[in-house]
């Protein structure tokens, strides 16, 4: 009875203090839930990429990289003034000091680069020079001294005498079957012959191009392009301007028959056509 009897001053208090209590507890769940400072990363949480710009063509030149001794790669891609890609030219160097050089020839039974690569185990397999439709040389070719076909008189030679190599250019030394060659293979026309362009007649066809040659230093650069920008011409003509430094330089077969195989590291830039000549290029 006596509480009943409890001013009301009393209840009114009881009221307030309630009051205040809920409210200090819906502050209080509300600072929990939105903390005053963001959270700091958990381990679990993927960091934002950091954006690389990308540039938007390839490098123009490579410039030499050594894949092992004796053995260096190039690449050098040409771009219009609006930047788009007009050729890419694959060259490597190869120091006969460390390599031997070979042709590999098989008459009506032509092959890829890659069963040639297999059959003979080489280390680089590149195209050879031109054929007739059926899949024989139209110039000499020399196979462990055996010689089949017919000379051209004009063109070049490239040949090997214990695997070291020689280019010749047959319009001012023809051949002589006196020469002790041991592998060749001949092919049209030379492109630079003491360092000069030495094919300007004019010509429209654009292809894509396979050529052998060596440097001032006794190296062969073997240079295959990746698309149909040059003519034979112009090709001279870069060729010699270029700071390949060389001396020689003859046009092999070229448009589907142009491929070269490298197999260490692997890269390749494919033949499209069967192939019954090719270079083979093996470590000493």
């Amino acid at each position: 009875m006596r509480l009943t009897n409890r001013p009301k001053t009393d209840y009114h208090k009881r009221v307030k203090h309630l009051f205040l209590l809920l409210l200090l507890l819906l502050i209080g769940c509300e600072i929990v839930a939105t903390p005053a400072s963001p959270p700091t990363q958990s381990s679990n949480l993927q960091p934002t990429p950091t954006l690389i710009p990308i540039t938007p063509t390839p490098p123009t030149d490579s410039g030499w990289t050594s894949l092992q001794t004796g053995l260096d790669r190039r690449t050098i891609n040409l771009y219009t003034a609006e930047g788009a890609l007009k050729d890419s030219l694959y060259i490597l160097r190869i120091d006969p000091a460390h390599f031997r050089f070979d042709v590999g020839y098989s008459p009506r039974e032509p092959k890829t680069l890659r069963q040639w690569q297999v059959e003979t185990d080489a280390l680089i397999t590149v195209n050879g020079g031109y054929f007739t439709p059926e899949y024989l040389a139209t110039g000499l070719t020399i196979i462990d001294g055996v010689a089949s076909g017919v000379s051209y008189t004009y063109g070049g030679m490239f040949w090997t005498q214990d695997g070291f190599p020689t280019l010749q250019p047959l319009a001012t030394q023809p051949y002589s079957s006196a020469q002790p060659i041991e592998d060749g293979l001949q092919a049209f026309p030379m492109l630079v012959i003491d360092g000069e362009a030495s094919f300007l007649r004019e010509s429209a066809d654009r292809a894509r191009r396979t050529v052998v040659g060596m440097d001032t230093d006794g190296n062969v650069i073997l240079i295959v392009t990746a698309r149909s920008y040059f003519t034979l011409p112009e090709f001279s003509t870069y060729l010699a301007a270029s700071d390949l430094a060389l001396n020689h330089a003859l046009n092999l077969d070229g448009a589907t028959s142009s491929g070269i195989l490298l197999t260490e590291p692997l890269e390749e830039v494919p033949a499209l056509v069967l192939l019954p000549t090719v270079l083979l290029i093996r470590p000493k």
